[in-house]
């Protein structure tokens, strides 16, 4: 990375890495700065001590905006901007929540107003709130924001009246106009300077010493170059865009990630059963002693998550390898406002076809189910089949093959319904990344690539839930007649299973978990 003169003096040594301190300078000498970066080194963080630096100052100071993608990120910004004030200026200032103009709505940001006159103020993401304001403008994830152009055209009108910008993001498909904003600074199509810190620049610049040194661990080479490839085998094949800003080339993203967490809630969640290839050979009695405590012990309240009174739609993706995709069922209930609720969706991996089929039975003998599509391809059919015997006919359980035309008539109405906040879905990593993973390629709505399950180390999901999902959306807009349903009581628990399984039922831990502070 090319050298910069030093034109600050960080009043303690060592608080800021290398390459942290060089973002501080280069955003003090560039009136646009783009910064594409790897994930989890820090940036945001010492951004939050550079709007200090523009806001401080007798003479001179200049109101700082922050803009990141949801709330939460304006929340943690002003957090870290309070911190650097108290460490540095000695000034215990408690941020406000403001409601500000925006259009015909209000947006919550959060402010903190400074003895210069000058104020550092956080917002979520909207793309007309950089408008009639002027300072210094901080963009932050530029690739999740769906109106980047715009946001962009009202920050530049910053830099007319002597203020500053910074777009910092994660790498994302090639297509992204956070992409052509690096070309054209790079082209000199536009004024600026363009910033790359990968995962190994932040090594190199101290980022695990640091990780070290909060958590009494100790350095050495080895440890950190352990700790590497442990990170980039979590990120699996996603590590070139996540860890070593390299774009993608898969189109343009389908569902901005503001737009998927504003139809999602924590109040729905996921339930998880994973098994490996062990499981296969026990016996068939073992097994569904198995699935039959799991579901009393994880299902016991779906009578309380699938309202009785309500009509239960569902859409599935079908797998069954131990290392392979997700397999997933998502039921969902209308409410008076026609909003489509989706109170859980459940996730399994490894399961066969009959452990599945079990799990339905719990469910649809607890609901009053209308109708589902179901995954076509390979054993999914038999899913289909076994349903449509048992629990209606064809016309209730259909057999879906996810092609391009099944892409191009489903995945529009799942968007708009999106888009719409018509869909409420389980606030989860797994639901956003899937979602997320919906790519228009050549004008049609795609899975492209894979992420990594955070819930299983090694293994990797497919848009699984996102086809769930819009196979459900599919589902709810057909008219069906309901079957008549008895409710059941639960079967008695099985005293003992006929030997102890031999494989960690629900996943294992979270290696991508370093978080500190400033990350």
């Amino acid at each position: 990375m090319e050298a910069v003169e030093s034109d600050i003096e960080v009043k303690r040594e060592g608080i800021f890495d290398s390459y942290q301190k060089r973002v501080i300078k280069l955003a003090l000498k560039y009136d646009v700065l783009a910064i594409e970066k790897s994930r989890r080194i820090g940036i945001s963080w010492v951004l939050a001590f550079v709007a200090c630096r523009f806001a401080m100052p007798a003479k001179g100071a200049r109101d700082v905006y922050y803009m990141g993608y949801n709330l939460d990120m304006a929340r943690i910004f002003i957090r870290d901007t309070a911190m650097f004030l108290r460490a540095f200026h000695k000034l215990t200032l408690t941020p406000k929540e403001v409601f500000e103009k925006d259009g015909d709505q209000e947006i919550k940001t959060f402010r903190i107003d400074l003895p210069s006159g000058k104020s550092i103020v956080a917002l979520p993401y909207s793309a007309g709130a950089f408008r009639s304001k002027d300072g210094v403008a901080i963009i932050d994830e530029a690739r999740e924001l769906d109106k980047l152009h715009d946001v962009m055209d009202a920050a530049m009108a910053f830099t007319m009246l002597g203020g500053k910008v910074i777009v910092l993001s994660t790498q994302c498909e090639i297509e992204h106009p956070f992409n052509e904003i690096l070309s054209d600074i790079r082209s000199q199509k536009r004024a600026g300077f363009v910033e790359t810190i990968t995962f190994k620049d932040a090594l190199a610049g101290g980022l695990y010493k640091r990780i070290c040194r909060k958590n009494g661990w100790t350095w050495s080479p080895q440890a950190e170059a352990e700790y590497e490839a442990k990170v980039r085998f979590s990120y699996g094949e996603a590590g070139a865009q996540e860890l070593d800003c390299i774009p993608s080339h898969g189109g343009s993203a389908y569902l901005a990630r503001p737009t998927i967490e504003a139809a999602c809630t924590r109040d729905y969640i996921a339930y998880r059963i994973e098994v490996d290839h062990a499981f296969a050979l026990k016996s068939l009695e073992w097994r569904a002693s198995y699935i039959a405590d799991w579901c009393q012990d994880n299902l016991f309240d779906v009578r309380q998550r699938l309202r009785p009174e309500r009509l239960t739609y569902f859409g599935q993706d079908y797998a069954s390898s131990p290392n392979g995709d997700l397999s997933v069922i998502v039921p969902g209930q209308f409410d008076e406002f026609s909003t489509l609720h989706v109170p859980f969706i459940i996730e399994m991996r490894g399961l066969p076809s009959t452990e599945q089929w079990l799990i339905w039975d719990y469910l649809l003998k607890r609901c009053r189910y209308a109708c589902g599509k179901l995954d076509g391809r390979g054993n999914g059919q038999d899913t289909a089949k076994y349903l449509q015997d048992h629990y209606g006919g064809i016309d209730q359980w259909e057999a879906v093959m996810a092609t391009k035309n099944i892409y191009l008539q489903f995945m529009p109405r799942m968007k708009a319904r999106i888009e719409d906040r018509t869909i409420l879905l389980p606030m989860t990593e797994g639901v956003i990344n899937d979602l997320r993973s919906v790519r228009l390629v050549n004008g049609v709505p795609t899975i492209v690539g894979k992420s990594h399950d955070k819930l299983s180390p090694g293994k990797k999901d497919h848009g699984d839930r996102a086809i769930g999902i819009m196979n459900l959306v599919a589902a709810a807009d057909e008219d069906f007649a309901p079957f008549d349903y008895v409710e059941v009581s639960d079967p008695p628990r099985a005293n003992t299973h006929w030997g102890e399984p031999v494989y960690d039922q629900f996943g294992g831990a979270d290696v991508s978990d370093f978080t500190m502070e400033m990350y």
